[in-house]
């Protein structure tokens, strides 16, 4: 190759760098007003999702306690059958008590499920204090009959 050939040859090598050096290698990403309110609404629907999510947790974990202390109510209704008649009055008191109470932590929970957005949560704090008084009440009927 003479002189002539390898100037040509460097000319359009430079000219092939500067025209893919110029070229508009920018993202294609527009943000929009429009993107952005999308990008919003798709964090505000996680968030209620996993806020739903966290309240049916809370409502499912709450249905089993009050499931297991439905049973342990009516087998302690059954051993007070089977008890002495002054211990049998005061089993009875004591259950009838604790039905009561588990009527009210039912109708409480049954608040909750209905519940929409921060308002279950601000129902949460007492159905877990109901539930805990519930569960005590239990406790201390037991205590009594042994």
């Amino acid at each position: 190759m003479n002189l002539g050939n390898y100037s040509l040859l460097a000319a359009w090598i430079a000219f092939g760098t500067m025209t893919l050096g110029c070229a508009d290698n920018t993202p294609t990403h527009e943000t929009t007003a429009e993107n952005s309110v999308d990008k919003v609404s798709e964090s505000i629907e996680t968030a209620s999702d996993n806020a739903e999510e966290t309240k049916d947790k809370f409502v499912a974990h709450t249905q089993e306690k009050l499931d297991e202390l439905e049973e342990n109510i009516e087998s302690l209704q059954d051993k007070a059958a089977d008890a002495s008649d002054d211990a049998k009055d005061e089993l009875n008191e004591a259950v009838s008590s604790l039905k009561e109470q588990y009527n009210e932590s039912k109708e409480q929970l049954a608040k909750i499920k209905d519940s929409t957005g921060d308002a279950w949560e601000e129902m949460k704090q007492g159905m877990s204090s109901a539930l805990d008084k519930l569960h005590d009440s239990y406790e201390n009927a037991v205590a009594e009959l042994n």
